[in-house]
C-alpha cells in the first residue's frame, strides 16, 4: 500500500501524487526486495555497504548457508567434519567477535 512505502520512505507521500525517492529508486533498480533494499540504504548512509551486502546477501537465502549436521543421519566422521567445518566457517565470519552462540 502507498502508506506502507511512505512509512519506509520509498515514496514522498502516501497518495496517487507521489514521486519516488532515492530509496525507492535503489530498490528498483536493484530489483530486490523492500526489506533487503531498506537495509542496503541504510547500508551506504553508514558508510557500510560492503558488509551490508554480505548481509543482504545471507538473509536473501531461503535457509541457513551452513551445513546442519545430525548425529542421528550421519556416520561418526562425516558428522565431525560437518561440525569443524561450519565452526571454522562460522568463526571467520565472527570476526572473532564471538556473537555466535555455542550450543
Amino acid at each position: 500500500s502507498f502508506k506502507n512505502l511512505h512509512k519506509r520512505n520509498f515514496i514522498t507521500e502516501a497518495s496517487d501524487e507521489f514521486a519516488i525517492t532515492s530509496l525507492g529508486e535503489l530498490v528498483v533498480a536493484l530489483g530486490i526486495d523492500l526489506s533487503i533494499g531498506a537495509l542496503v540504504g541504510f547500508g551506504i548512509r553508514l558508510g557500510l555497504l560492503g558488509e551490508t551486502i554480505e548481509l543482504a546477501a545471507i538473509l536473501s537465502f531461503p535457509q541457513s548457508p551452513w551445513l546442519i549436521p545430525n548425529p542421528m543421519l550421519q556416520d561418526p566422521e562425516v558428522y565431525n567434519d560437518i561440525m569443524s567445518r561450519t565452526y571454522v566457517s562460522k568463526c571467520k565470519f565472527d570476526r572473532n567477535l564471538f556473537s555466535e552462540t555455542f550450543s
